[in-house]
C-alpha cells in the first residue's frame, strides 16, 4: 500500500475545485431532511410542496459527471493500440450521446411532474396519465420523448403550460448543439477504424503477391508474414518501444535523461553492478540516465533470427523483455533444442568487464523484444564519472576473477553470484591498486588514458 502525502496541498486543491459544489449538494439534503422532521400534520401539505422542489434541484448533482471526462481520459491514455483508442473512443460518444438523453429524458418528466403538481398548471404527464402507468413505461416514454428531440422519429406528447414548452425549447437547443458533432464525431471515428483495417489488408496483401512472384519458400515467407504482423501491430501502438515522438525533442537533456531512465530502469537494476551502486547519489543517477540516453537501444528479433554466433566478438549485452530465445552451447544442447532463456536477466554480461568471445549461438524462437547495451557507449558512460569509475573497475576485476575460476564451466549466460559489496575506494587508490596487479584486460576501457593493455579472455583461462 502506498502512503498519500501533501494532504495540505490535496485539501487546497478540492478547496479551489469541488468543495463549494459538494457543500451546496449536501445542504439541500440536510434542508430536505430538517424539514421532513420538524413537519406537523397541519403543514404537511405545504412542506411537501418544498421537500419536492428541493429534491428535484438535487438534480445539480449532475454536474459531477464533468469528472467522467478526466476519469475516460485517463483510461484511454493507458490504452495502447491504435485500433482499441479508436473503439473506446466510438464506445464513449455513444455513452455520452445515451447519457444526454437519459438526462433530458429524467428533467422533462420533472418539470411535468412539477408543474402539474405544484405550480397547479395542466401538465404532459396529465394529458397522457402518464402517472397511472408502471415505472418502466414512464422512463421509456420520456426516452423516446428525448431521443425524439434528437430528430429522429416522432412522438404524440407536447408542451402543454409554459414551463414545458420552455424546457422543449431548450432540449432542442441542446440536440441542434451536441447530436450533430456526436455523430459527426462517430462518422469520422469509423472511417479511421475502416481505413485502418483496409490500409493493413492492402500491406499484406501485397506482401504475398510479392512473396509469391519472387518464390520466396514457403517457410520463409511464413517467418517474414509473422514478423511483419508483429511488427505492424507495434508500429501502431501509441507507446510502443521503438516509436519516437517528435515533440520529445523539445525536452531539456535532463528531462530526456529522466525519462529514458524511467523506460529503462526494470532492466539496468537487474546488473548486480548498479545494485551495488549507492541507490539515491546523484551520480549514481547521472550514469544511470546517460546509459539509458546514450548505450541502450531496443531491438526486435523475428523466429529463427540468430543474436549472435559461437566465435563471434561480443559488442553488447542483451536484456529479453519478452518473447522466447534459446542459447545453444555445444552438441548436446544442438540436439536437445538448447537453454532455454529466462527474461529479465542479461545475456553476455561479461563483454562489458572483460574482451569477450561468445561461446554459443542465441537464436530467437518467436518474435521476441529486447533491449541492447552497447559495450562501447557503456563503457564511456561509466568511464565519466568520478565515484563509478573505481566501482566499475574493482566489480570487473572480482568479475573476471570468479569467471575465471568456473572456466569449465563458462558460457554466454553466466551470472554472478557475489553478494558482497564492493570497497568504497578513491579513484586514485583504484588505480593504483589496478596498476599494481596489472588487471587492465578486465577494465575493459574505464580509464581515460590507457596505458598498455592487456586482453584477458576468459575462455583461455
Amino acid at each position: 500500500m502506498t502512503e498519500i502525502s501533501f494532504q495540505p496541498r490535496i485539501a487546497w486543491n478540492y478547496a479551489k475545485t469541488w468543495l463549494l459544489f459538494d457543500i451546496i449538494v449536501v445542504s439541500i439534503d440536510w434542508i430536505i431532511l430538517f424539514l421532513a422532521a420538524d413537519s406537523d400534520a397541519q403543514g404537511v401539505h405545504r412542506l411537501s410542496k418544498t421537500v419536492r422542489l428541493l429534491r428535484f434541484l438535487r438534480m445539480v448533482r449532475i454536474l459531477r459527471l464533468a469528472k467522467i471526462s478526466r476519469m475516460s481520459e485517463a483510461v484511454q491514455e493507458q490504452i495502447q493500440s491504435q485500433a482499441a483508442n479508436i473503439h473506446y473512443s466510438l464506445f464513449k460518444s455513444i455513452f455520452r450521446l445515451l447519457l444526454l438523453t437519459h438526462l433530458l429524458a429524467c428533467s422533462w418528466y420533472g418539470i411535468g411532474r412539477l408543474s402539474g403538481e405544484e405550480w397547479g398548471d395542466h401538465s404532459w404527464v396529465k394529458e397522457i396519465d402518464l402517472t397511472g402507468r408502471t415505472l418502466g413505461y414512464q422512463y421509456t416514454t420520456c426516452y423516446h420523448w428525448a431521443f425524439c428531440q434528437m430528430g429522429v422519429g416522432g412522438i404524440a406528447i407536447y408542451p402543454t403550460n409554459t414551463y414545458e414548452r420552455s424546457f422543449g425549447i431548450f432540449a432542442a437547443f441542446v440536440a441542434l448543439m451536441t447530436f450533430s458533432t456526436l455523430v459527426s464525431k462517430m462518422t469520422s471515428l469509423m472511417s479511421s477504424l475502416n481505413k485502418l483495417k483496409d490500409e493493413e489488408t492492402e500491406q499484406f496483401r501485397l506482401l504475398r503477391r510479392y512473396l509469391i512472384y519472387n518464390d520466396i519458400p514457403l517457410h520463409l515467407s511464413q517467418r517474414i508474414v509473422r514478423f511483419l504482423q508483429h511488427g505492424y501491430r507495434i508500429r501502431n501502438e501509441a507507446l510502443s518501444a521503438g516509436s519516437h515522438l517528435p515533440i520529445l525533442d523539445l525536452l531539456s537533456q535532463s528531462l530526456r535523461g529522466e525519462l529514458q531512465l524511467e523506460r529503462h530502469r526494470n532492466c539496468l537494476i537487474e546488473m548486480q553492478f548498479i545494485q551495488q551502486l549507492p541507490p539515491e547519489n546523484r551520480q549514481t543517477i547521472q550514469v544511470m540516465q546517460k546509459l539509458a540516453v546514450n548505450a541502450l537501444g531496443d531491438t526486435v528479433v523475428a523466429h529463427d533470427d540468430v543474436l549472435f554466433g559461437a566465435g563471434d566478438s561480443a559488442e553488447a549485452a542483451y536484456f529479453v523483455q519478452s518473447g522466447r530465445l534459446n542459447y545453444h552451447w555445444g552438441e548436446e544442447d544442438d540436439s536437445d533444442g538448447g537453454i532455454p532463456v529466462s527474461r529479465n536477466v542479461w545475456i553476455a554480461e561479461m563483454a562489458l568487464w572483460t574482451p569477450w568471445t561468445h561461446l554459443g549461438d542465441l537464436v530467437s524462437e518467436d518474435v521476441s523484444r529486447l533491449v541492447v547495451l552497447h559495450v562501447e557507449q557503456f563503457c564511456k558512460c561509466v568511464r565519466e564519472s568520478g565515484e563509478c569509475q573505481p566501482a566499475a573497475v574493482a566489480y570487473a576485476k572480482d568479475y573476471v576473477d570468479e569467471l575465471k575460476s568456473r572456466n569449465s564451466n563458462m558460457n554466454d549466460l553466466f551470472i554472478s553470484r557475489r553478494d558482497k559489496q564492493p570497497a568504497r575506494v578513491s579513484r586514485q587508490a583504484s588505480m593504483h591498486s589496478a596498476m599494481a596487479d596489472g588487471s587492465f584486460g578486465c577494465c575493459r576501457g574505464f580509464w581515460r588514458t590507457p596505458k598498455t593493455k592487456t586482453n584477458v579472455l576468459p575462455m583461455d583461462g
